[in-house]
């Protein structure tokens, strides 16, 4: 039967066999394919094939068509594809569009047959195919192509290129795997479906027009690790996350609009050929343009230029920004801003020599240049030459702060040989990347200033979903200077350590919002740690030892503080605690290890993962929230462990479990209620001589006790 069906749905041309195609192939399904033997020739005379939801199979690609197993041949006209696939060497390919099999050419289009809009749709496989998109509007690329063409007497494939057609053709990019070819845009535009990485070799090109543009959608554009020219114009619509990976030669033009960054990872944009960056007004929306650059060395400024708000020949303020944190630009020509604000607001540099960076009017006078420096240092290195206040104008110069606004204590300064501070955080500012800190690079959280006089002590510092990693050192490398009352949020604290925090006279620090700290070693706490929000503190395997003054404590409503892979020694009395009945401590993958008799009063108790907790002391439980063993959790009471269920509402179902997976595991324990519990489901696993009293067994509850296991009253 199944060699039947491969007879009725496949055609098998074999050797020596010709066959010109002069309709339409129909296939039922694309389980039915069309597959050349070995020495078979497929030509097709008529004007072109149609391909109507079947396969095309087992092909490579030499020069002059597409050929199957030991010389077959597909040739001739180009042959159409709706919903159908395309076998090509060992690459599936879902196709709706064209294949033109002398040139080697896939082209997404519309026709007859293709649905609005090609689509190619492509598996890991090597596809052995230039690419073009000639159907104005959206067309889908997806999957994960690897564009690789034999080139006749070069020893490797070569990626070949995607082509668009014009500037009226949109190719949406859904590709998982990183894009080993070049996209030339001949004036369209790419939105990308999902992050989209390119590969060392790979970058955008103008071709005919010139130019194209990039429409972010809210995904991650990461360039090659390659150093590669850019000679044409792109346009870099929302680009909110830029990667740099590489050094840049900047020899044409990037044009941002709406809001966009560039996470430079410390590499050069180099604007030394007559490069431009522009951040113009966005065509869409009212609010203003915004270019934010972190960690992006600017080399060539003055030879090439950035423009704010206004192109050449057209003098028009719309309010752009650049905004610069942990930066260096380096100048090769004195230089003028004559429109638009640029905003420091992480430490950066100006490599000036003896070169003039201003703000200034317009030569019409219709808009003028700005700089705010925000509570950071803008430093300026004149190298060997002679400082002559080389950013300007200089505050006396300006004191009604139409070209210069400096906020907060910061200062505009030359470069001189004394400790900076890595970076100066306030409310108004995010982590823009991610930060090492160590006592070379010191982290310091300081008041915000008021722009109407004074400061603001409440800061918050918002992590932007990075991290601050910390060395391994023993010295202090992140203050909170006196009276600032911090906040962190949002962020990750890599291998902290206890040691590492200094806090000031009056000053407090809140581990707040989405905060996770995370131990590289065993540390012992002599303070108080405070939490707030959703919370996370992992251990990495390593013990947490809670001091004579150590605690921890998780404050506001509807907290929650997750222990995750951790031993925390030390417990006793009230130092690990909630200030609130709403908020919950979770505990998973912990060892509890109490060193006196511990008390919990406030809050839920959680245990979400394999847990055991030590005696032999008490753990009272006086809540009158809930104490929760979750499904597929095991909680371990081991070393003469007292824990005793009392809340003081007398209530008898605020222990549980949370289903019968739920586990209490105990060996020579005790469990006393003295007003009573009710355990109504889970598995209570009893080993060795242990204790309980006021426990009232339900219907559901499986007790696994072998003969040798006492749990006798107390």
């Amino acid at each position: 039967m199944m060699m039947m069906k491969f007879l009725i749905f496949c055609l098998l041309f074999v050797s020596n066999i010709q066959v010109a195609a002069r309709n339409q192939i129909r296939f039922g399904s694309t389980q039915s394919a069309l597959a050349l033997d070995s020495g078979a020739t497929f030509l097709g005379r008529v004007q072109q094939q149609n391909v109507d939801s079947g396969t095309i199979n087992n092909m490579i690609i030499e020069q002059g068509g597409f050929t199957g197993k030991e010389g077959s041949a597909f040739l001739g006209t180009p042959i159409q594809f709706k919903n159908g696939v395309l076998t090509v060497g060992e690459s599936i390919s879902n196709l709706d569009g064209i294949l033109d099999p002398q040139k080697s050419i896939i082209n997404l289009v519309d026709n007859a047959l293709a649905q609005p809009g090609g689509t190619l749709i492509s598996n890991p496989g090597g596809l052995y195919t230039l690419t073009t998109v000639s159907k104005p509007g959206f067309n889908f690329l997806r999957g994960q192509p690897l564009f690789n063409r034999p080139v006749p007497g070069h020893p490797a494939p070569q990626p070949n290129a995607i082509t668009l057609h014009n500037q009226n053709t949109i190719l949406s990019l859904g590709i998982q795997n990183t894009l080993n070819t070049n996209i030339i845009l001949n004036g369209g535009s790419i939105v990308l479906e999902d992050d989209l990485r390119m590969g060392d070799l790979g970058i955008l090109k103008g071709g005919n027009a010139g130019f194209g543009g990039v429409v972010f959608n809210n995904r991650k554009l990461s360039l090659g690790g390659i150093a590669a020219d850019w000679n044409d114009t792109i346009v870099w619509n929302s680009a909110n996350d830029l990667q740099l990976n590489s050094a840049v030669t900047l020899n044409g033009i990037w044009a941002f609009i709406g809001t966009s960054q560039i996470n430079g990872n410390g590499n050069v944009i180099d604007l030394s050929n007559g490069g431009r960056l522009y951040v113009l007004a966005n065509p869409f929306s009212s609010e203003p343009s915004i270019l934010r650059l972190a960690g992006v060395n600017i080399k060539g400024l003055g030879s090439g230029s950035i423009l704010l708000g206004n192109v050449p020949g057209q003098t028009l303020d719309t309010g752009a920004q650049l905004i610069l944190t942990d930066c260096v630009i380096e100048m090769d020509d004195s230089y003028d801003f004559t429109c638009g604000t640029v905003i420091i607001e992480g430490n950066t540099g100006i490599i000036t020599r003896d070169n003039f960076l201003s703000f200034v009017d317009s030569p019409d006078g219709t808009t003028h240049g700005h700089l705010t420096v925000e509570s950071v240092s803008l430093t300026y290195d004149t190298q060997w030459m002679f400082d002559q206040n080389n950013i300007r104008p200089n505050l006396i110069q300006d004191p009604t702060g139409k070209y210069v606004t400096v906020l907060g204590g910061g200062e505009i300064r030359t470069f001189k040989e004394d400790s900076l501070t890595f970076r100066n955080y306030q409310t108004s500012g995010l982590l823009q990347k991610y930060a090492i800190v160590a006592n070379y690079r010191p982290f310091h959280v300081l008041p915000t200033p008021i722009d109407t006089g004074g400061f603001d002590f409440n800061v918050t510092v918002d992590g932007n979903t990075n991290f601050l990693g910390f060395t391994r050192d023993d010295t202090p490398v992140f203050f909170v200077v006196d009276g600032v009352q911090a906040t962190m949020t949002n962020v990750v604290m890599r291998d902290l350590s206890t040691k590492h925090i200094s806090l000031g006279v009056g000053s407090s620090l809140i581990f707040g919002d989405k905060t996770t700290i995370l131990l590289a070693r065993n540390e012992v706490l002599n303070t108080t740690w405070t939490f707030s929000g959703e919370t996370i503190f992992k251990g990495a395997g390593n013990i947490l030892t809670l001091g004579p003054n150590g605690a921890i404590q998780l404050i506001g409503e509807g907290s929650s503080l997750l222990f995750a892979g951790i031993t925390i020694e030390g417990i006793n009395g009230t130092n690990i605690s909630c200030t609130d009945d709403s908020s919950t401590i979770s505990l998973q993958g912990v060892k509890w290890v109490q060193s006196g008799d511990f008390n919990y009063p406030t809050g839920s108790f959680q245990i979400l993962d394999d847990t055991t907790m030590m005696g032999p002391y008490n753990f009272t439980f006086s809540s009158t929230q809930l104490f929760a063993i979750q499904s597929a959790a095991t909680l371990s009471w081991v070393r003469n462990m007292i824990f005793n269920y009392a809340p003081t509402d007398g209530n008898m179902t605020s222990f549980q479990f949370a289903g019968p997976t739920a586990a209490l595991f105990m060996d020579e324990a005790t469990f006393n209620a003295p007003t009573g519990v009710l355990l109504d489901t889970g598995l209570l696993v009893v080993r060795d001589y242990n204790f309980a009293s006021g426990l009232t067994f339900g219907p559901n509850l499986t007790v696994d006790q072998p003969s040798s296991a006492v749990l006798a009253s107390s």
